[in-house]
């Protein structure tokens, strides 16, 4: 084969197969290059960070050289500093600068925009595939329409999640109406909308560090706070980071948010849902960086998951089990406990209409993080066990079961366990603790029985 496909299934794999083998070719002589091209290439861009200007100039020279043995040729070269592309030819540089925001020269980065001057990161809100009309909301969009406004603001690493889940919920909301795709939606949910696409103002004026703050620090801790809503779960992370002089920064690192499943399930078992996606945000941002955290610790408002994980995951049903197994498998119990109103999480699991600012606790971090471990304390709370720990019953006295239906009354097992599980079922209902019967009424019936 001589040529390459574009469009056939296999092209893409392809593509990163040469380039890879191209690259284990020179791995020996090559090593940095080598790491660069197997790990920080996404399709056809390299972004790649270096400690110093030395190191980086380096690795252009490896990439390059590697690259050119096998045909490739790598233009729009830029960094964060004028010295990195002494050794790059200028007509290799980048030549086709993204004006962002009426600011400085910008280039477009995986759907990002990046100001290398300042080095700070922006997104793109143009949202060109929408319709004119929809933009200057001067009708109600459909729903096809609305997924294709939320789903223009690319943010692959939930930086946006504050601002992303209230589109979420909104189409939500849109699925359980079961309206057509050419639809216009409802007015309640236009008003949600059109609040949703005003905030977008705020949102193109947004601009980030792209990089940690992690010159001459002296410790790096990785702090996941986890928190939870009716309509949505969020789980973000961020670098705290101990100065020389003794004082405290916060980076964001990342974040993941998810809207709250179409079926009501109970606030403690959401609440287990956000610290899976915890524990697994925590686990990528481990795996993917070549930084190392010397202490981890997992942030969430509920006492009840936090006493669920420092105990016997047996203890309770299987969906609280097999997702307690999850997490010992990821974290070292390394949970606390936060109030819900410095839980940074909380911004991201609700619709709000405040607008997103540079200044927001969620891109801050926590305050309490800022100090010297005086960080919340626990509050005392006594286990409640709700529907979520398995009741084993080897016998009882004739009181206990007076609330049974009689089994003389009743000619088959299934309506009877069907029977008692109603009766649980309505007695949760009256506390407050359920919305109907659910599969645990059957399993607590079965055990009666």
């Amino acid at each position: 084969m001589t040529s390459m496909i574009f469009g056939a299934a296999s092209s893409p794999f392809m593509a990163h197969f040469v380039r890879d083998h191209n690259a284990g070719v020179h791995s020996h002589t090559h090593p940095l290059a080598f790491e660069a091209i197997t790990r920080s290439h996404y399709m056809d861009d390299l972004v790649a960070s270096y400690e110093d200007i030395r190191k980086a100039r380096r690795a252009i020279t490896e990439i390059r050289t590697i690259h050119t043995a096998a045909g490739f040729n790598l233009r729009a070269w830029s960094a964060n500093e004028v010295d990195v592309l002494q050794d790059v030819p200028k007509e290799l540089r980048a030549t086709t600068p993204t004006q962002l925001g009426g600011e400085s020269i910008t280039n477009k980065i995986l759907g990002l925009y990046w100001n290398p001057e300042r080095d700070e990161l922006g997104f793109n809100t143009s949202m060109n595939r929408v319709s004119e009309d929809v933009r200057a909301q001067n009708r109600a969009p459909t729903k096809r329409e609305a997924l294709s406004a939320v789903m223009s603001i690319y943010d692959p690493l939930g930086l946006l999640s504050n601002y992303t889940i209230r589109a979420k919920i909104i189409l939500q909301s849109l699925w359980r109406l079961k309206i057509s795709w050419d639809e216009p939606i409802p007015e309640a949910e236009q008003e949600l909308f059109a609040t949703w696409m005003e905030q977008l103002a705020g949102i193109s004026h947004l601009r980030l560090e792209r990089r940690y703050a992690l010159g001459d620090c002296h410790n790096r801790e990785l702090h996941i706070l986890c928190d939870v809503s009716e309509q949505a779960y969020a789980a973000v992370a961020y670098w705290r980071i101990t100065r020389p002089d003794g004082s405290y920064c916060l980076s964001l690192i990342a974040a993941k948010s998810k809207v709250a499943p179409k079926r009501t399930q109970t606030i403690p078992r959401l609440e287990l849902q956000a610290a899976v996606i915890g524990a697994r945000l925590a686990d990528t941002i481990k795996k993917e960086h070549r930084i190392e955290a010397a202490r981890t610790t997992y942030w969430i408002d509920s006492m009840t998951v936090v006493h669920w994980i420092r105990h016997d995951a047996k203890r309770y049903t299987p969906f609280v089990a097999h997702r307690l197994g999850e997490i010992s498998e990821l974290t070292q119990k390394e949970w606390r406990w936060v109030p819900t109103h410095e839980n940074v999480a909380d911004d991201a699991t609700r619709f709000t209409s405040a607008t997103i600012k540079t200044g927001d606790r969620w891109f801050r971090g926590p305050d309490f993080l800022r100090l010297p471990d005086q960080w919340p304390k626990e509050k005392s709370e006594d286990e409640d066990p709700r529907e979520e720990v398995v009741l084993h019953v080897a016998a009882s006295t004739p009181n206990d079961d007076e609330w049974l239906p009689d089994p003389a009354r009743i000619s088959k097992y299934e309506t009877l366990v069907k029977a008692a599980a109603r009766v649980l079922a309505f007695v949760d209902i009256c506390r407050r603790r359920a919305t109907r019967m659910e599969f645990h009424h059957l399993e607590k019936a079965e055990i009666w029985h």
